[in-house]
């Protein structure tokens, strides 16, 4: 791999890290018991449940998108707010 292809592992895998330790100890927190006691097919379920959550997050930001590439395109300006409310990241790459 090339060293642009290690940093942007190197920095993925430490947000990762991060996200999951956050994520995994909120939901111990909220549900209590052991993730590992739960049985199969309710993992299974709450694992679908989780990605059909996912893939609304995911059109809806492909439609704001879209919103956001017509806007432009047809020379209009476009509120950024109205695309990324409160939004925690940066609009633009650093």
């Amino acid at each position: 791999m090339t060293e642009t292809s290690e940093a942007h592992l190197s920095r993925l895998l430490a947000e990762i890290g991060l996200l999951v330790n956050d994520k995994y100890r909120a939901g111990a927190d909220e549900h209590g018991g052991d993730l590992t006691d739960m049985p199969v097919g309710k993992l299974i379920d709450e694992a679908i449940q989780e990605n059909i959550d996912s893939l609304v997050y995911l059109l809806t930001a492909k439609q704001k998108l879209n919103e956001f590439k017509t806007y432009t395109t047809n020379g209009r300006g476009v509120d950024i707010r109205r695309l990324a409310p409160g939004a925690i990241i940066p609009l633009s790459e650093t």
